[in-house]
């Protein structure tokens, strides 16, 4: 990539905002932690971390990147920014975010930028133990209730129902009911209030 560099061509092929100095020092720094890992996309991804979405759109439809990587891209440059907070994201979101398929790449690259930043990675142990105490089968576990159930009860079709939907979720997923039976209940003081 230093050749890359060298010769000027970081511009032409990544953009604009690779070849910036100040960016292509930090885009050279994150490469350098990143080479141990041997992950193409994880290295990309270093190289873009500053470009914004739609510009990453763009340089991916024009490689003719396939949509899994331009999807996997686009999720780990969104979301390298939270490596400082995500230790205290609230149990749902965090679920969520270990239940994409890009959880361990995004781990990586979190830890990749936090000891860029910081020399340290107290942030990455956090989230590891975070993850480690979570049950696999509590990640991203079947919801005990469906859309049918909430028709039963009196909703139809509708926005009001995809928000009940994701509000029982949120709830599964925090743990604040751990039965069905305890879920429709709840089901059913949201139908009611709404």
């Amino acid at each position: 990539m230093t050749m890359v560099h060298d010769l000027g061509l970081l511009e032409p092929i990544f953009g604009p905002t690779v070849a910036d100095e100040a960016t292509w020092s930090a885009v050279a720094d994150r490469l350098a932690a990143a080479g141990r890992f041997r992950d193409p996309a994880l290295s990309l991804a270093c190289i873009l971390a500053e470009t914004d979405a739609r510009t990453l759109r763009a340089l991916c439809r024009h490689w003719g990147v396939p949509n899994e990587w331009r999807d996997t891209l686009i999720d780990l440059v969104a979301k390298l920014p939270q490596w400082g907070t995500a230790a205290n994201l609230p149990l749902p979101a965090f679920k969520r975010l270990m239940a994409r398929p890009t959880w361990d790449r995004l781990r990586r690259f979190w830890r990749i930028e936090e000891m860029r930043l910081t020399r340290r990675d107290r942030e990455s142990r956090r989230i590891a133990r975070r993850a480690g105490a979570i049950d696999p089968s509590q990640i991203a576990p079947t919801p005990w209730v469906r859309g049918e159930d909430l028709k039963r009860m009196g909703l139809t079709e509708g926005p009001l129902l995809g928000r009940v939907l994701t509000t029982l979720y949120d709830l599964q997923l925090a743990e604040e009911f751990t039965t069905r039976a305890a879920a429709l209940r709840r089901a059913k003081a949201l139908v009611a209030k709404n």
